[in-house]
């Protein structure tokens, strides 16, 4: 078994390949979700019944009755506004830091466009392929490629060592990559609900900026994968996202913990990351260690879209960062490559055998 720590940094751009939306497209759903209609008084309300039964439950809940909903419709409408030009929903609600109105109504619409988003993609699991994950119509996704070197060599006795090597940070709200690990373990080692989910229990994964519920299979309230929640249910989730200041706070116990997986990896996988300023602070310390000599580290990444300019910025960036770490980075990022087409340069590098 190898000693190495992998580290995968996890964006937007890793949840497409299979099928869910980017940082842009999931600013188009948001502000679908958030318009609003007008009524037969003249008036407006929302046009999505979940927003509008939330907000009314929220209300109710808060005994904020002075408060009518008005002053909802005015933040949805701002987020629709404002939407086009903002770099993500997380960025525009940032922008607006101390609106309560806006927060509360960008993060139910950020949980009711992922769920819907889970369910549209090709991880949903539904009857038509006798409630199991299709694992064909997935076979040429990242997804598939990594769990091909997870597995290489690797009997169901010898697993759990290995998801110890791994740590995932997953800036997505999405639990696609939980729920396909859990899906994987069962099918290709014939073994039980249970048994897939205490290996699991040997991989790290954060998600910096909260997620849309556990998963049935994980501890606590569960919401599963790409199903809508009841309106108490959906009020809760969304209190589990976090804005940028929320997420960002350094001495939560959370950064503390990313941060010292970052200070112990011997590799980095950044997948579909845009490597937005916020959240490389949020992975990296600002203060370097003390000098023991500098370690080498492999750093791999995905940039489709990036710029030439723009990654030569990047790995400047990294670098610095990477310093203060006493790393000595050697980087292969391409910002030529979907997610799949880097496990596929790569793949003796990213080999776990």
């Amino acid at each position: 078994m190898s000693n190495k720590k992998r580290v995968y940094i996890i964006g937007a751009g890793a949840s497409q390949e299979a099928g869910l939306p980017t940082g842009e497209g999931l600013k188009d759903v948001i502000a679908n979700i958030l318009t609003l209609k007008e009524t037969n008084t003249y008036a407006y309300t929302f046009r999505d019944r979940d927003m509008l039964f939330a907000i009314e439950q929220h209300i109710k809940q808060n005994d904020v009755f002075s408060k009518n909903k008005s002053h909802y419709y005015k933040a949805a409408e701002l987020i629709t506004n404002a939407i086009p030009q903002a770099i993500s929903i997380d960025h525009l609600i940032h922008s607006h830091n101390g609106n309560k109105d806006v927060e509360l109504c960008g993060k139910l619409a950020i949980v009711k466009a992922i769920l819907e988003s889970e369910k549209n993609s090709s991880l949903y699991i539904n009857d038509s392929n006798n409630n199991r994950m299709n694992f064909g119509e997935i076979k040429d996704t990242w997804y598939n490629l990594f769990w091909k070197l997870l597995h290489e060599n690797c009997d169901i006795n010898h697993f759990s060592e290995r998801l110890k090597s791994i740590v995932f940070i997953i800036f997505n709200y999405d639990r696609c990559v939980e729920h396909f690990l859990f899906n994987s373990i069962q099918n290709f080692y014939n073994v039980s609900q249970d048994i897939a989910a205490d290996l699991l229990k040997n991989i790290e994964i954060y998600h910096p900026y909260g997620v849309v519920g556990n998963l049935r299979w994980q501890d606590g309230n569960y919401v599963d994968f790409g199903t809508f929640p009841h309106t108490d249910s959906f009020l809760s989730v969304a209190s589990r996202i976090k804005t940028f200041t929320e997420g960002t706070v350094p001495d939560s116990s959370e950064i503390l913990a990313i941060r010292k997986h970052i200070a112990t990896a011997t590799q980095l996988v950044f997948l579909g990351f845009a490597f937005h300023p916020l959240n490389l602070e949020l992975l990296f310390l600002k203060e370097p260690v003390k000098p023991t000599g500098k370690v080498p580290i492999n750093v791999f990444g995905t940039g489709k879209g990036q710029s030439e300019s723009n990654s030569l910025i990047i790995c400047d960036n990294l670098r610095d960062s990477l310093l203060a770490y006493n790393y000595k980075p050697v980087f292969n990022l391409q910002n030529n490559f979907k997610c799949h087409e880097l496990f596929i340069e790569y793949s003796k590098m990213l080999s776990f055998a």
